[in-house]
C-alpha cells in the first residue's frame, strides 16, 4: 500500500527520516530541569477539517498533550505537519528547525497506520524535563502562547515536545481551538504531496545534473591536458634544478612554475572536484530512485535516502552550474593565457582549439 506524505510550505521539501530526539540522561542532562506536570492527553488535531494523526517511525500513533493551556506535539509530528527539517542536539539540549549551518535539515515522514487517533481525552501526570532551546533557521526562537506569554518545550519519555501554536506562527498556519471537542483546528496548510511526486521531482533534478554535465566533458578533457602539461614542466625543471643547484635561472623558473601550477590546482582543482562530486551524487540519487521505484511501494527508509541525496543536490546545484561554466575550454584557456608564463605557449596547448 502506498503512503502519502504531507507537504507544508511553498518550497517543496522532500521527506527524510527525522533524527530521533532521544534524551540521553548523561552528559549535559544537568542543564535540564525535572518536574511533575499535570497534563491532558488525547487532544485531536485537524487540518482543514481532516484529522491529523501524529505517529512515530513505525507508523504508530503518538499522543498529543495539553499543558497549561498550550497544545504540544512531538518533534516528529511537527516535522511532518509543516514539512520542516528538525534536528535534535543532545549535547546542548537544542532543537533546530528549518536550516542549520545554512543547510536544510531532514524532514520526517508522515506515515500513520490508522486514520484516526486511538487516544481519548484524559488527565494524566507526567515526569518532564524543561530547559530545551529552539532555533529556527539558526536563530533563537522564544515561543509564546496566544496571550504573548512565554511557553517552553519539554522532554517526556525520550521525546521532545514543541508548542504547536507558537511553531505554527513560524510557517504562517492559522490555528484555533475547539474546546467542546478538545481539538486544535489548523488551516492555511498546503495540500499533500504523494511519493510519486517526490520521485518525479528528484528524477527531474538528476536530469538537470546530467544535462549540465554534457557541457563539462570537453572542459574536463582540456583541464587534464593543462594539468599534465604543467605537471610535466614542473618535473622537468625540478630535475634540471637538482642537477644544477647553483643555477639561479633554474631556481627562479622552479619557483614560478611551482607557484603557477599550485594556483591552477587550487582554483580549477576545486572546480573540477565540485563538479565530479555533484555528478557522483546525482548518480547515487538515480540509483536510489531506481531501487525505490522497482516495486512502486515506497517505504520510509527508501524515501529517507532519496530525500537526503535530493536535499544535498538541490542545495549545491547553483554552485555546480557555475563551476561548469567556469570549466569550459574557453575559460580554462583564458586562465592559462593570463596566469601561466611557463606553459601557455606549449605545443600541447597551442595546438588545441578550445
Amino acid at each position: 500500500m502506498k503512503i502519502t506524505i504531507l507537504k507544508r510550505g511553498f518550497s517543496f521539501v522532500l521527506v527524510f527520516a527525522l533524527i530521533s530526539s532521544v534524551l540521553a540522561l548523561g552528559a549535559g542532562a544537568a542543564e535540564l530541569s525535572s518536574k511533575k506536570a499535570d497534563v491532558n492527553s488525547g487532544i485531536k488535531i485537524t487540518i482543514d477539517g481532516t484529522e491529523f494523526v501524529p505517529c512515530d517511525a513505525n507508523g504508530d500513533a503518538v499522543d498529543v498533550f495539553l499543558y497549561n493551556g498550550t497544545t504540544y506535539l512531538p518533534v516528529r509530528a511537527v516535522s511532518s505537519l509543516f514539512s520542516t527539517g528538525i534536528m535534535w542536539d543532545d549535547a546542548n539540549k537544542v532543537v533546530y528547525l528549518g536550516l542549520h549551518d545554512n543547510k536544510p535539515l531532514p524532514v520526517s515522514v508522515y506515515q500513520p497506520k490508522q486514520a484516526g487517533s486511538p487516544y481519548s481525552f484524559a488527565s494524566v501526570s507526567l515526569n518532564i524535563y524543561t530547559g530545551v532551546g529552539i532555533y529556527f533557521n539558526d536563530e533563537l526562537f522564544n515561543p509564546t502562547d496566544a496571550n504573548g506569554e512565554p511557553v517552553e518545550p519539554f522532554l517526556y519519555n525520550g521525546t521532545t515536545y514543541l508548542p504547536v501554536r507558537a511553531i505554527s506562527s513560524l510557517f504562517g498556519a492559522e490555528i484555533d481551538w475547539d474546546g467542546a471537542n478538545k481539538t486544535v483546528l489548523l488551516s492555511n496548510v498546503p495540500e499533500a504531496v504523494s511519493p510519486e511526486q517526490i520521485i518525479a521531482d528528484a528524477s527531474s533534478l538528476v536530469k538537470n545534473y546530467t544535462d549540465a554535465s554534457d557541457y563539462f566533458k570537453e572542459g574536463y578533457a582540456y583541464y587534464l591536458i593543462v594539468d599534465e602539461t604543467a605537471r610535466q614542466t614542473l618535473e622537468t625543471i625540478t630535475t634540471e634544478r637538482n642537477a644544477n643547484p647553483g643555477n639561479v635561472d633554474l631556481g627562479m623558473s622552479f619557483l614560478v612554475i611551482n607557484a603557477e601550477y599550485g594556483n591552477f590546482k587550487k582554483l580549477y582543482g576545486t572546480y573540477v572536484e565540485t563538479v565530479m562530486n555533484g555528478l557522483n551524487d546525482a548518480n547515487a540519487l538515480a540509483a536510489a530512485i531506481s531501487e525505490a521505484s522497482a516495486d512502486n511501494i515506497y517505504n520510509e527508509a527508501e524515501l529517507s535516502v532519496i530525500s537526503e541525496k535530493y536535499e544535498l543536490l538541490k542545495f549545491n546545484y547553483t554552485v555546480f552550474k557555475d563551476y561548469i561554466q567556469l570549466c569550459t575550454p574557453e575559460k580554462i584557456k583564458e586562465y592559462v593565457d593570463s596566469s601561466f608564463t611557463t606553459i601557455k605557449n606549449s605545443p600541447n596547448l597551442t595546438s588545441l582549439q578550445p
